[in-house]
């Protein structure tokens, strides 16, 4: 199993307005804010190659977000600012405060260059590769989240068809996440109640995992939607109906 189960962990709530606001607030430049870098109080983070324990959320080509357990499972092009928390100690999984690596510049230590931003300041570097993104022509269904993956559940033994059972939908997101946020906005136009986990906390995220992995799927984009069993990664409009309509919804 990937993600590791933490015996105690402290989870510190933001204090950050609403996640529609987050982008909007982040500096254009990327840079830190000299006022954030003194406020965090999370204490220094040593990573080098070999470091393990770690969880490693690269922004990729179109502005969505995955997730390495190496260093070296980072690709290049998105070394340069890599969002990093400690699966041990807890420390910079959830809260205002993150830490930004800097995978391409090792310090005299040999250990990677690791700063404290503001949440918000990371969000907003994946919002400009977005909207370059967007520029650059679309290039699949799902807004800004990689490719849509889909998963049928297995086979109903007992003979119950989809139609009759009651509709549960799961969306494993996080506040962060643009398109989770799309996913809720669309149910709710749609009357469909569902269901937010967060997946900033171990153990949601480990449950996403164990529920990807038994369905045999190798990504960690964000949303993962739970529609009656069948998993969607990613938000796209045509196959939320789907299974939404699969499952009599």
């Amino acid at each position: 199993m990937i993600p590791l189960r933490l015996s105690v962990l402290t989870l510190v709530l933001s204090v950050a307005a609403g996640p529609g606001m987050a982008c909007k607030a982040a500096k254009s430049d990327g840079r830190a804010d000299p006022a954030a870098a003194a406020a965090p109080n999370l204490p220094s983070l040593v990573v080098r190659d070999e470091s393990s324990g770690l969880t490693f959320s690269y922004i990729t080509l179109d502005g969505g977000f995955q997730l390495a357990k190496k260093v070296a499972d980072v690709p290049y092009e998105a070394r340069d600012a890599v969002r990093v928390w400690s699966e041990i100690s807890g420390d910079g999984i959830a809260g205002p405060w993150v830490y930004l690596a800097d995978l391409r510049n090792k310090v005299a230590d040999g250990s990677y260059k690791v700063e404290v931003i503001a949440r918000t300041q990371f969000e907003g570097m994946a919002a400009e590769r977005r909207d370059k993104s967007k520029k650059g022509g679309p290039k699949g269904p799902v807004n800004g989240a990689g490719p849509v993956a889909t998963v049928d559940p297995p086979a109903n033994k007992g003979g119950e068809s989809p139609g009759n059972k009651k509709l549960k939908v799961i969306i494993y997101g996080a506040d962060w996440c643009k398109p989770c946020h799309m996913a809720e906005n669309y149910l709710k136009s749609k009357g469909v109640p569902f269901e937010h986990r967060d997946i900033d906390n171990p153990e949601t995220n480990e449950e996403m995992q164990i529920k990807l992995q038994d369905a045999g799927i190798k990504s960690h984009s964000i949303p993962v939607l739970d529609v009656n069993g069948k998993l969607l990664v990613g938000f796209s409009e045509a196959e939320l109906d789907k299974a939404l309509a699969a499952a009599g919804g």
